[in-house]
């Protein structure tokens, strides 16, 4: 029985256990194939451990010699960062591929390449028992993050990537399970993950724009206001046109009124979610403060 009225953590440990439990069992069954083509079943059941676009029976992936994909890895890590979103990363051991255009091979060393996904949870019974089915959106997921990165022929490595997410999920890896937190039915649980998340990755856009344009922009506003005159025509300008820059204002401590100014340098935005969230950092003589707000 769960005792944090908060739920979220312990599904995120359960759900990353049967991740390390399914990888094991993968690795096992990998051990006792023989050399020669694997039929697909098969090629399904060890794909979280190993997977390759040669030597296959059953599907139309790819010619052998033309699409050269090989990949090995270590048991993934989820997080779920809220409601609709999670963090999916992979850790390669090793990759190798083809390039499309040259025809030669590239070898990816031992790397981490992270995705973000939707999801689905429900509930269900399973043997008289109440579970929560995870249902993890594979073949729509995003790149977010990768290292270190690919020197030669990123595209297509990314395109293999997601074709590898298309295939676990053809072999119901996508799907996962875990119990209820208790089997009192009049006690209800919270389940909040924007509580529970660690950071995810910062997202590269945020509704299609690119993060560095936003900073570029951000930059020249902020260079804009630091040329700006304190006073014009012997009269204070209105702080907002200067609030890049400084910000002048009064409080009231202890009863007593008390003026500050504060002088930043250029702000920098790093969106955490590509829609939902975005984190706003200053440096206000020379220390730095972050802030946190929704998207209106």
């Amino acid at each position: 029985m769960s005792l944090d009225p908060n739920d979220a953590e312990r599904i995120v440990t359960y759900l990353n256990a049967q991740l390390q439990a399914v990888w094991i069992r993968a690795r096992d069954a990998s051990r006792r194939l023989g050399r020669g083509a694997i039929p697909l079943k098969s090629r399904q059941a060890i794909a979280p451990v190993t997977y390759s676009l040669e030597g296959q029976v059953g599907d139309n992936a790819g010619a052998p010699g033309r699409l050269r994909f090989e990949i090995q890895l270590d048991p993934p890590q989820l997080d779920v960062v809220c409601g609709h979103t999670a963090v999916f990363k992979l850790n390669v051991v090793k990759a190798c591929f083809t390039l499309a255009d040259s025809g030669s091979e590239e070898v990816i060393p031992k790397s981490e390449i992270t995705f973000k996904m939707g999801y689905q949870m429900k509930d269900g019974v399973i043997a008289a028992k109440r579970w929560k089915r995870f249902h993890l959106d594979y073949p729509n997921a995003r790149l977010v993050h990768m290292y270190p990165p690919v020197a030669r022929g990123q595209e297509t490595f990314e395109l293999h990537l997601r074709r590898y997410l298309s295939f676990l999920h053809s072999g119901k890896h996508s799907t996962l399970f875990c119990p209820v937190a208790s089997s009192n039915e009049s006690r209800s649980c919270t389940i909040d993950f924007t509580r529970s998340a660690k950071s995810p990755p910062a997202a590269l856009s945020v509704h299609g724009v690119a993060v560095a344009d936003i900073n570029s922009c951000l930059r020249r506003s902020w260079l804009v206001a630091s040329t700006m005159p304190k006073f014009e025509d012997e009269k204070a300008v209105d702080n907002t046109k200067l609030s890049l820059r400084m910000w002048k204002s009064k409080t009231m401590i202890e009863g007593k009124d008390v003026q500050y100014e504060i002088t930043l340098g250029a702000p920098e935005l790093s969106a955490q979610l590509s829609t939902d969230l975005k984190t706003a950092r200053v440096h206000p003589s020379g220390s730095s403060a972050i802030g946190r707000w929704p998207y209106s």
